[in-house]
């Protein structure tokens, strides 16, 4: 389904932010649209499920998408439909496999590369997406966790990986079944 690209039209790109969800947050209260996209090349205090910890040095890709789908039905299915666009996004970017361990997290041989997180904020949503694309092996010793490069031998495109991604999750987002005619 071809649908008017809307997610990463608008783009905040920051080399170092305390969390792409808090600045995703402040710029969504102050009435940026759905499918504004923050970046940053690093967090200082990136986070997960529960308000843990997620390890942001730089070398990752860490973004949050601003989501205004309303009233509308399955809202909680968001988590799972960005983490199947981003299996696929991993697959046709870098040629590997992943699996989801629900409800946030994508695997590649029992090792984390990536973690989904989904805030509802007043009359929005954000979804912070965390990928450990060409983060130094030394630098994830002390987690379960691997990156992308580590496992291709490769560097991957940040940029390639997003916009597959945000091109495929959007697609997923917009199907009628999931947000309904409007």
């Amino acid at each position: 389904m071809k649908v008017k690209r809307i997610f990463g039209e608008k783009v905040y790109r920051y080399a170092s932010l305390p969390s792409t969800m808090e600045k995703a947050g402040e710029l969504a209260e102050r009435g940026e649209p759905e499918g504004t996209v923050v970046i940053a090349e690093s967090q200082s205090k990136g986070r997960g499920r529960w308000g843990r910890r997620w390890f942001s040095p730089e070398g990752g890709l860490y973004f949050s998408l601003i989501l205004r789908p309303g009233e509308k039905k399955l809202v909680k299915s968001i988590p799972i439909l960005a983490g199947l666009s981003l299996k696929r996004a991993i697959k046709k970017v870098t040629g590997l496999a992943s699996w989801m361990k629900l409800p946030n997290d994508i695997l590649i041989n029992k090792k984390k590369v990536a973690g989904i997180l989904l805030e509802k904020k007043n009359s929005f949503l954000i979804l912070g997406i965390g990928i450990n694309t060409n983060i130094k092996e030394e630098e994830l010793t002390e987690f379960s966790a691997t990156s992308l490069s580590r496992l291709t031998g490769k560097r991957i495109d940040n940029k390639k990986l997003l916009e597959t991604f945000l091109q495929d999750f959007e697609e997923s987002y917009f199907v009628d079944n999931f947000r309904g005619k409007d």
